[in-house]
């Protein structure tokens, strides 16, 4: 529907889940998807960015994506929608007031506020739909090292910032903020093995829908995703019983690198959330890409864990998802115009 020229967007009617039960669901040998959907993407070419960053994060509201470059000369670019053209780019590496270190961008549920960015060394920034920065309220304690940005995602309501990090246990899910800002709350542990502790067995993506209670986690070096009920603290885990994670390679030189990547990335959605799935070692996505075979999958789950597609992309990279209009964007880092569109 339009008037005036001015389109309006139809709100998404969401309703609500039923609760969760304690249960595991166990699928080797078995699809869940009912088969890989097959995309080829929309090369954009027409934005003139030319990037080749170490690390990408996108995150979309309304008309605007924001995007964290590392290894770009600033750390984020707002780009308008659809057209993937630059409004600006903003921010420094560095260690003044507002230079950053290792920022995480983060999602936030507020109308008026575009994302939010917790750093490695302490500091929460929310960004403004026009791509300003102003100082979040909550502040991080002396314990705020445990954020590491390479590793986790986070969300951000009007009083909590939800964020998974490496615990006693190996990860665990964090709240920080509400009526004290300071105040830091372990809400859920990750471990799936009591007798395996490192950090390293539990990489992995993490996402929050609070508006649905619910989080999920995706393990790195696991084909397992775990769905959790915040109202009614149950877990649904899902498991594919793929390869095990050697944690010998912990103590290797890039002995990570060993490890079958399963989870790589995930984009939380109002209704769905999609997970970027590789199920191979970064050394066969390497070979591979040479030969300019190039592909990656994006399984997509409602928040009660039920699989609903999986999509076969003829891109490698970073993704992110406009589920309004029903369109994912991938970064590809094998291109000197970076950006591809899908339509799911």
């Amino acid at each position: 529907m339009a008037r005036d020229n001015d389109s309006i967007t139809e709100p998404i009617i969401i309703p609500k889940l039923e609760p969760l039960k304690n249960e595991t669901l166990r699928l080797r040998g078995r699809d869940p998807f009912g088969g890989i959907i097959e995309l080829k993407g929309e090369h954009i070419t027409h934005n003139s960015l030319i990037l080749n960053p170490s690390e990408i994060k996108m995150i979309i509201k309304d008309n605007l994506m924001l995007v964290k470059s590392i290894g770009s000369r600033d750390v984020f670019m707002l780009l308008s929608l659809p057209d993937l053209q630059m409004i600006k780019s903003f921010g420094s590496f560095g260690r003044g007031p507002e230079d950053f270190i290792l920022p995480q961008l983060c999602r936030n549920i507020q109308p008026d506020i575009l994302a939010t960015v917790v750093d490695v060394n302490g500091k929460i920034f929310d960004v403004l739909p026009d791509g300003s920065l102003i100082a979040n309220r909550i502040s991080i304690p002396n314990s705020g090292a445990r954020f590491d940005a390479s590793e986790y995602s986070a969300l951000m309501t009007d009083t909590l910032l939800y964020y998974a990090a490496n615990s006693s246990t190996g990860k665990s899910v964090f709240t920080i903020g509400g009526t004290d800002s300071i105040q830091v709350n372990e809400i859920q542990n990750l471990a799936l093995d009591p007798r395996r502790r490192g950090w390293a067995n539990y990489i992995g993506d993490f996402a929050v829908n609070t508006e649905q209670t619910r989080m999920v986690y995706a393990y790195k070096y696991f084909k397992i995703v775990r769905f959790f009920d915040l109202e009614h603290n149950t877990d649904r885990t899902i498991n594919f019983e793929r390869e095990e994670f050697d944690e010998s390679t912990t103590y290797r030189v890039d002995g990570l690198d060993a490890n079958v990547t399963h989870y790589w990335g995930i984009c939380a959605g109002e209704k769905y959330v999609y997970m970027l799935y590789s199920g191979r070692t970064p050394v066969q996505v390497w070979s591979d890409n040479r030969k300019e075979d190039f592909y990656i999958f994006v399984e997509k789950y409602d928040w009660n864990g039920n699989p609903i597609a999986k999509y076969k992309l003829d891109q490698w990279g970073y993704f992110t998802v406009d589920e309004r209009n029903n369109t994912l964007y991938l970064f590809s880092t094998n291109d000197d115009d970076p950006f591809f569109v899908y339509h799911l």
